[in-house]
C-alpha cells in the first residue's frame, strides 16, 4: 500500500480476532504475533490506519477478490477497475445499502 501512495487506509476483515490484535496496544504474544508485530509497525508509514471487522457475508466483494487473485502466480493490484464478478457484486451491495432490493 505504501508502494502506492496511500496515506488513509482502512483495512477490513472478516477474522474478530486479527482485527482485535491489530487494535490492541499490548504486546501480542499469539501464533500470528510476528505478522501482528510486521504490520504494526509499517502504521507509521500512513497519516491513518484503521482496522474495521465485516462480517463474512457483509464482504462478498473481498471474497470474490481473493478467489480471482487465488488464480495468478503472481501479486495482483486492481486499482483503476476490479475484475467484472466483483463489480457485480459491488453494485448488489449499493442497491441493498440504498434500499432497492
Amino acid at each position: 500500500m505504501e508502494e502506492l501512495g496511500f496515506q488513509e487506509v482502512v483495512v477490513k476483515g472478516d477474522a474478530l480476532v486479527v482485527i482485535e490484535k491489530l487494535r490492541a496496544l499490548e504486546e501480542d504474544k499469539s501464533t500470528i504475533s510476528i505478522l501482528v508485530k510486521e504490520i504494526k509497525f509499517r502504521l507509521d508509514k500512513f497519516e491513518s490506519m484503521e482496522f474495521r471487522f465485516v462480517p463474512c457475508q457483509r464482504n462478498r466483494e473481498a471474497h470474490s477478490l481473493a478467489e480471482k487473485g487465488r488464480r495468478y502466480g503472481d501479486l495482483r493490484f486492481w486499482i483503476e477497475e476490479a475484475p467484472r464478478t466483483v463489480e457485480v457484486e459491488v453494485e448488489k451491495d449499493r442497491r441493498v445499502m440504498q434500499g432497492r432490493v
